[in-house]
């Protein structure tokens, strides 16, 4: 199950969808060489057809999309850097845990920030499983950026 900061995190049924997908089997190399080949490409539109295939929704993909990779869910971040850090910080974890053969986890850690630059998607790897960490500033910021 996906590591929870806060009780809301545990209704992220993406989270889940992600690691029930990435569980040790038969097809886990197919499927990470795929997911892989999905995320070169820089067209969020064909992450979704890789997306789908995992469980996730259209209209989960919908929010993602238009709240996250517009910038809309964190207005003071650039959208390019929360498409580049999704894009590269995803394609990283996924290939080190095809490297090592474990199963992917996932983090999502927000925190007070309205640092333009806070956003950032990497992970760790453990001795059971690869964990996709995404650090992302609260939507509501606590004060107005400059």
């Amino acid at each position: 199950m996906a590591w929870l900061t806060a009780i809301w995190l545990e209704h992220v049924d993406e989270f889940q969808r992600m690691e029930e997908w990435f569980a040790p089997g038969d097809e886990l190399d197919g499927r990470y060489e795929t997911a892989i080949a999905a995320l070169e490409t820089e067209d969020p539109g064909a992450w979704f057809e890789e997306c789908a295939r995992w469980g996730i929704s259209e209209g989960s993909w919908a929010h993602f999309s238009e709240d996250w990779l517009t910038g809309d869910q964190f207005e003071w971040v650039d959208a390019d850097r929360v498409v580049a850090r999704v894009r590269d910080g995803f394609k990283g974890a996924l290939a080190e845990a095809r490297e090592r053969q474990l199963p992917l986890s996932v983090a999502w850690v927000s925190f007070a920030s309205t640092d333009a630059g806070f956003f950032d998607v990497g992970h760790v790897a453990g001795a059971n499983a690869v964990t996709v960490l995404i650090a992302t500033p609260s939507s509501q910021p606590t004060k107005a950026p400059s």
